[in-house]
């Protein structure tokens, strides 16, 4: 159902930006729908949209945690994403859909195939049944399901997917069910495969950081690894770039900044913002896997699955998770605009400020 902010949620009143409003009344104003709205690419996503002057609804769930979207211009929808026939009243007129919601932790494969692949399948049938006036849905992949790359030779959008981890896996094959719609049904869809994403409201990037804040630096193996990143601000605009494209539907992006990265160098970045010196201790493979058998079976346990798991240590063990941007910068014109520095230097101004550091 819609949450109509005069009813259930009184602080989400609109704000009176005039920023927000185009210059002329009278042309279309794009509506966005968002799904995963309150995380922390969505909430990003959104404040993008609205900056730009889209109307912006955000699909939640009853229980979602709602503080990046308080006080903004937006319309909630709190029917999650289980019914596709509950999406009806959100999809009525809505231009662009990006579909960022997903599982990134599950207890077993049957989690991840449910968060990623049907809900997946849930929205695009959703959109098949009451988004006529759709004119793409972009939907959030991840590096995962491309697998791992070779030192110095990012993978590119054409590499034979080789996941590791049922996740990888479970990108893949909600890569196959967007395709799916787009080939028999002609549904315009877009895929984006992020890699590891950074920045303001991001708690996983984070531990990094309060580890090198404390003097501790880790580091998997003996031999440094080679990793792609994304600043969150360019990822949003890949994002949109990659709705706004006449061209795009039917194709897989890479969106990230461009640079090849060593976990050392990453460190060595971190530790000079934060002016800190650090202790780099390296952790072998086999006590990397041993931890991670112990933590993987106490995940399957309690069902919440720590981070260090099974799953993560083969993707933590590959000797380079790197990608090629050269695609989007050629067909959608995306050109990064962080450098990792750059984006390190304002993740961190930002944890400070908000006492997260």
């Amino acid at each position: 159902m819609f949450i109509k902010p005069k009813d259930k949620i009184s602080n989400y009143l609109p704000l009176q930006h005039k920023k927000y409003i185009p210059a002329f009344m009278n042309q279309h104003i794009a509506t966005a729908l968002i799904t995963g709205a309150n995380g922390f690419v969505g909430s990003h996503l959104s404040d993008e949209l609205l900056r730009r002057g889209y109307r912006v609804r955000c699909l939640v769930r009853k229980t979602s945690n709602l503080q990046w979207l308080k006080g903004k211009q937006v319309e909630l929808f709190d029917t999650g994403l289980n019914n596709p026939d509950a999406l009806q009243q959100a999809l009525n007129g809505a231009d662009y859909v990006y579909h960022i919601a997903g599982t990134v932790k599950a207890p077993n494969e049957a989690g991840y195939i449910k968060g990623n692949v049907q809900l997946t399948r849930n929205v695009l049938e959703a959109v098949s049944r009451y988004g006529q006036g759709v004119k793409n849905v972009v939907v959030t992949s991840s590096l995962a399901a491309s697998g791992p790359a070779l030192p110095n030779q990012p993978v590119t959008e054409v590499t034979p997917c080789n996941p590791l981890s049922q996740y990888g896996r479970s990108k893949v094959l909600q890569e196959q069910v967007c395709m799916e719609y787009f080939t028999q049904q002609q549904m315009p869809v877009t895929i984006v495969r992020p890699p590891i994403v950074y920045g303001e409201r991001d708690t996983e990037v984070l531990v990094l950081f309060k580890l090198i804040n404390r003097g501790i630096f880790t580091m998997a193996g003996f031999t440094d690894k080679q990793i792609s990143l994304v600043y969150i601000t360019d990822l949003v605009s890949g994002l949109i770039l990659a709705a706004e494209a006449p061209k795009a539907p039917g194709q897989i992006y890479f969106i990230a900044s461009g640079e090849i990265m060593t976990w050392s160098a990453l460190g060595s970045i971190a530790a000079s913002l934060l002016h800190k010196r650090t202790v780099s201790i390296r952790i072998p493979h086999t006590l990397l896997y041993g931890v991670a058998a112990f933590n993987h079976l106490w995940g399957k346990i309690s069902g919440n699955m720590p981070l260090v798991n099974l799953e993560k240590a083969k993707e933590m063990a590959q000797p380079a998770w790197t990608c090629s941007i050269e695609k989007a910068k050629t067909l959608l014109g995306f050109e990064p605009q962080f450098t990792v520095p750059r984006g390190f230097a304002q993740t961190i101004q930002w944890y400070k400020q908000h006492k997260w550091l």
